[in-house]
């Protein structure tokens, strides 16, 4: 990404009632993780229990997930970790593992293999976020600042997307 230097007038030829304000624009397009493999799942359900083998990082969030959406006991739902493709940050195999469970699900006693595709992993992959920042900011004669305003535009990036009872608390906007 390009970057720029700017020089900031001398600070004693200001007046004391005078402020230099400097505003800059930053901004970083949406990323592909893409790993050296398509993402991939497998899920067995024997009509009472589920089991899903998976390579993604969140063993426990996507079983929790998978609990609410099928509204089966906790008891009763199996997640492992297998190795797999590599994640740069989070691609698909929380889907993808989820795929295969509901698949699983419809057709009990056979063990579903799950596999997209590379162009399904590029096209639907969680991309890591675009980003848009607008900072603008002021000095006075004696060099303290004297406004600050940080704006920043972006999709969440905090967490795996989690919905309903597997979310710990309410969401709301972050006000600073």
């Amino acid at each position: 990404m390009p970057s720029s230097t700017r020089e900031i007038p001398e600070l004693m030829s200001m007046n004391e009632d005078e402020h230099i304000t400097v505003t800059a624009v930053y901004q970083k397009p949406y990323h592909m993780h893409a790993s050296i493999g398509p993402s991939a799942g497998c899920a067995h359900f024997d009509g009472q229990s589920l089991q899903v083998w998976t390579h993604n990082q969140g063993v426990y969030p996507l079983r929790a997930a998978i609990t609410e959406a099928f509204e089966m006991s906790i008891e009763n739902v199996s997640v492992q970790f297998i190795p797999g493709a590599g994640v740069y940050g989070h691609n698909g195999a929380d889907d993808a593992a989820f795929d295969a469970a509901i698949i699983a699900r419809h057709i009990p006693k056979y063990s579903i293999l799950l596999k997209w595709t590379r162009d399904d992993e590029i096209g639907w992959e969680p991309y890591g976020s675009a980003m848009h920042c607008e900072i603008q900011a002021s000095i006075n004669k004696k060099g303290k600042i004297s406004s600050w305003s940080h704006e920043t535009y972006a999709d969440t990036f905090l967490t795996r997307p989690i919905t309903g009872k597997s979310q710990q608390h309410e969401c709301s906007p972050l006000i600073i």
